[in-house]
This record gives C-alpha cells, structure tokens and sequence, in this order.
C-alpha cells in the first residue's frame, strides 16, 4: 500500500534550465558534460561552495559566471500545477521532496513556509552527504516520512533516480509532464 509520494525538484517541481544546457553540451562535448557532472555532485553533496562550482562549470560552459547565473536564474520557475496537485494528494498521502541540492540552493528558490504548506519532509543531499540514486538517500527520506520504502513512490525526471529508487523497494514514476504523471500514478495507487 502506497503511503507517501516523493518528489524531486529540478524537472519536476521546478524547470531545470541547467539541465537542458548541459544535455546540449552533452551532444557536442561528452567529456566536458561529464565533468561537469562530477562538479554538480560535489556541489549537492556540500562539499564544493557554490562560488567555486559555478566559476568552474561557467568556464567548461565557456560562458561568464555572470551569463550562467543569468540564464539559469531568469528562467527557473515552479510548476504551480504541480504544487497544487501535491495539495491534493496530502489529503491522502504524505509528500516529500529529495533532491540533490544545497541548503543553499534550496533556501534561494523555496520558503519555510512553502515546504510546510507542500511537504511533510523535505531532504537535501547537500545536508545528509548522499546524492540520488545513492540508497542512502531514498532511505532517509523513507525514515523522515516514517514509512517503509516499499510505501513510497518516487517521482523524479531522470531515469537513473528511478532506477535507484525501485532498487531498494520504491515504486517509480518516471516525470514528463503532469497528465502523463497523473495517469501513471493512478495506476501505482488504483
């Protein structure tokens, strides 16, 4: 029996500009994505300050820091129909957001009293040292939740993040776009 949804951020509560960026580069320049790709995790696990992350990804990008801040900051934007299906499923389940991100990143973009509206727990890979699809993340947040892992649903944009959740018992929904995400999640919780 499903008790709880969990939601990831970026691609599925909020536009992820940075991603679309990278996966253009990712097309002409494997090698540099890849890179870049190990300079986002060590900035969601906390342990590359944001400064020296987005002045080495800036130059990788070949664009100035300023350009980068620009383009990915103007064009970030929550999904309000989104939040507020999220508002209708905590009638009845309990929600979560696990994303990959730093305290830092997370407190420019949502409020205390967002989350509390939205989420029952809310959990950072930036504050608890494991990144998506690391088990220890999916596991943490099962535990916030106070449910079992089999009793949660992961929702999240990138198929790697599924395939870490349903390894260690999560059910998955993998994110496009809201109907499509409504219909596969009626068929997890029918």
């Amino acid at each position: 029996m499903i008790k709880a949804i969990v939601f990831d951020c970026f691609g599925v509560v909020i536009t992820d500009v940075f991603r679309a960026m990278h996966d253009e580069l990712r097309s002409r320049d494997p090698q540099t994505a890849d890179k870049i790709d190990g300079l986002v995790d060590e900035l969601n696990r906390g342990t590359l300050p944001r400064p020296d992350f987005m002045n080495r990804v800036s130059v990788l990008f070949g664009i100035s820091t300023d350009e980068l801040r620009t383009r990915v900051e103007s064009t970030e934007a929550k999904n309000k129909a989104v939040f507020e299906y999220i508002l209708e499923l905590r009638k009845h389940y309990k929600t979560a957001m696990l994303t990959n991100l730093s305290p830092e990143g997370f407190g420019r973009r949502f409020t205390q009293e967002e989350m509390n509206t939205y989420f029952d727990a809310v959990v950072l890979s930036g504050e608890i040292g494991y990144i998506k699809p690391e088990p220890e993340a999916y596991e943490i947040t099962a535990e916030k939740l106070g449910v079992q892992l089999n009793e949660c649903v992961m929702v999240d944009d990138r198929q790697i993040c599924i395939t870490g959740a349903e390894a260690v018992g999560m059910q998955g929904v993998l994110y496009d776009n809201l109907q499509q995400f409504k219909a596969d999640l009626a068929k997890l919780i029918a």
